[in-house]
């Protein structure tokens, strides 16, 4: 088909063929015979009346089905059409709802533990980043994190836990892949501002607080005046400039 100007670029609807459907008051995924690119591309009636994408189907298989969170009966019909280019709506801000995540996003996992009574530490599942990253109760009661340490995938408490004791452990937020940077890779920009400036000057406080060892093979230096306040071994060079 010829265009005066320019060709529109909105996208084509389609039809979805449910001829193939079979609708049996238990089944609930159905084939599009395409991929579409998010819920809401979709028109779905049944029997007459527009149902709600998300509330009342949603797409899986990577957009090639249509999943109904509750199975149509035996004798409903159906009319679907695709609205617009297949993956050619944006997602708005603040629209993706947990529903639209992969089922291994939408719960937090969970350790459980019973206390034998002798023992103060626990092996969990994964390896929270850190003491934020989890909430730690026993018997129901939320544990401050000034309660246990967390070294690794290890849950290690102040002291033993009464026998029968229930301990869980809720990882919070979603599990995703943490690398390491390569190595040589990290420069000044990555590192945290208050340990470095601009053109790679060092900040130091002006006061040591916590036991430092500096090894036999090893050189450091500080901006004076410097407080010393804790225990400082100088097996190397130890230079306060």
């Amino acid at each position: 088909m010829a265009y005066i100007g320019r060709e529109p670029t909105s996208g084509e609807f389609k039809k979805v063929d449910v001829s193939s459907w079979t609708f049996n008051d238990s089944s609930t995924s159905f084939p599009l015979g395409f991929q579409a690119g998010e819920v809401n591309q979709l028109v779905v009636s049944l029997n007459g009346v527009i149902q709600e994408p998300t509330a009342d189907f949603l797409l899986t298989n990577g957009g090639n089905n249509i999943i109904f969170t509750t199975a149509p009966a035996t004798g409903d019909s159906c009319f679907a059409m695709l609205y617009g280019d297949v993956g050619g709506v944006a997602i708005p801000d603040t629209s993706i709802t947990a529903a639209k995540l992969a089922s291994n996003l939408q719960s937090f996992t969970e350790d459980y533990f019973t206390a034998s009574g002798d023992s103060n530490s626990y092996t969990l599942t994964e390896s929270p980043p850190s003491k934020s990253s989890i909430l730690v109760t026993v018997d129901g009661i939320v544990q401050a994190e000034a309660n246990y340490s967390l070294s690794g995938t290890t849950l290690t408490f102040d002291s033993n836990l009464d026998s029968d004791s229930a301990l869980r452990i809720i990882h919070l937020g979603m599990r995703s892949g943490v690398t390491n940077p390569i190595a040589g890779s990290v420069g000044i920009t990555e590192i945290s501002s208050d340990l470095m400036a601009k053109a790679g000057i060092r900040i130091n406080a002006n006061e040591l607080t916590e036991d430092v060892t500096i090894g036999a093979n090893q050189r450091a230096s500080v901006a004076g005046d410097f407080k010393i306040s804790a225990t400082l071994r100088v097996d190397g060079v130890f230079t306060i400039v």
